[in-house]
């Protein structure tokens, strides 16, 4: 009985610190991404620079329509919206992905991360929603004004529907 209730308890510390281990790598490679998206500077964001198109061959390798991306207008106001998992992540219908992006006319409109994770305010406007999960709207500055206030609208929007408050 006692070897079973050390067997028992060696599974549940094996299985958490794979979790761990796995949270572990997804936080890593969100932290990677974000550094990424923070180097890009205007004329990046603006068009198809190398390192934007860099950015996205490494996180959206099959961007196309039937990739992780799909048009979105009936979502928000821009041609295409992507989402990325993390490696390792369940990929089941039931769990929301790590990021989403925008993109219209071959640049990138906006993006969306899980908790707090401002991007630098010299390309972006950010804003903290809080719905079910805290999450944290960037919009490119390249983006007109009017633009960037209506993607911040239909990303609250998208949200509400997709992560309801509690």
């Amino acid at each position: 009985m006692a070897f079973a209730k050390h067997a028992a308890a060696a599974a549940v510390m094996l299985i958490a610190s794979t979790f761990r281990g796995t949270v572990s790598a997804r936080a890593e490679e969100v932290t990677q991404i974000h550094a990424t998206l923070n180097g890009l500077s205007r004329a990046d964001l603006a068009g198809p620079s190398p390192r934007f198109l860099a950015m996205l061959e490494r996180w959206f390798p099959k961007y196309t329509e039937q990739g992780p991306c799909g048009p979105g207008a009936d979502l928000i106001s821009s041609d295409a919206v992507c989402e990325w998992r993390a490696p390792g992540a369940n990929t089941s219908g039931a769990i929301l992905p790590d990021m989403f992006v925008s993109l219209s006319r071959r640049k990138l409109d906006s993006v969306v991360f899980w908790g707090e994770m401002p991007l630098n305010t010299r390309n972006w406007q950010c804003k903290r929603v809080l719905n079910r999960e805290v999450s944290t709207i960037c919009i490119s500055l390249v983006v007109p004004a009017e633009q960037r206030t209506r993607l911040i609208a239909d990303w609250e929007a998208l949200l509400a529907r997709i992560a309801p408050g509690a």
